[in-house]
């Protein structure tokens, strides 16, 4: 029997030994990939040994930065007390820009904290009830008072260059558009400047 239980104890341990051996030889050996360099030094003009991919340069192609002001924000937000983050769809970096869902609670995480030096309640979906936020991200439209403003936002790649275009919607309980904008090439700090700095 103690024969048995100390076989059954040192096959595995010599087993493993043996396949991590053979599994280290046959997967962590790479050959170096032989790359030119598209602006290559002045003082070395040789080939470099890179491991990945071709490495390239590219400058972004975009337009002049444009604000275009739809419906200009002529009431005083000072009468609200809540900003209800309602549709957040914004980009992400990745395997180039992508546009992440509504539903994605990191977005609206992420424009909760943006908004923090508003002198309005910022009230996050995701925060306020996480299983019907799973359900329907967009809940909060739901919740109808006079003294709620509902933020509408997407941010997303424009078509044809690396352009970014940005649009803004602020509406009342009554669903009347309060604001909207579209930004092309703007950066976020100046186009939530509106729902900040009043």
């Amino acid at each position: 029997m103690k024969k048995i239980i100390i076989i059954f104890l040192f096959v595995p341990v010599i087993y493993f030994g043996l396949y991590g051996q053979v599994y280290q030889s046959r997967y962590t050996e790479k050959e170096p990939v032989k790359v030119q360099l598209v602006n290559p030094p002045a003082n070395n003009s040789n080939n470099v040994n890179v491991s990945t991919q071709n490495i390239t340069q590219r400058a972004l192609v975009t337009s002049e930065p444009n604000t275009k002001i739809k419906v200009p924000l002529e009431v005083d937000l000072y009468n609200y007390t809540h900003l209800l983050l309602v549709d957040i769809n914004t980009l992400a970096a990745g395997n180039g820009w992508r546009i992440v869902p509504g539903n994605d609670k990191k977005n609206y995480n992420l424009y909760e904290e943006r908004l923090r030096s508003s002198p309005l309640k910022i009230m996050n979906p995701a925060k306020v009830d996480k299983q019907r936020f799973k359900k329907d991200p967009m809940f909060l439209r739901e919740f109808k008072d006079p003294k709620y403003v509902y933020l509408y936002y997407t941010r997303k790649m424009g078509s044809g260059n690396d352009d970014v275009n940005t649009t803004v919607l602020l509406r009342d309980h009554k669903n009347k558009i309060l604001y909207s904008a579209s930004h092309y090439n703007i950066g976020i700090p100046d186009i939530l400047y509106p729902l900040i700095g009043f």
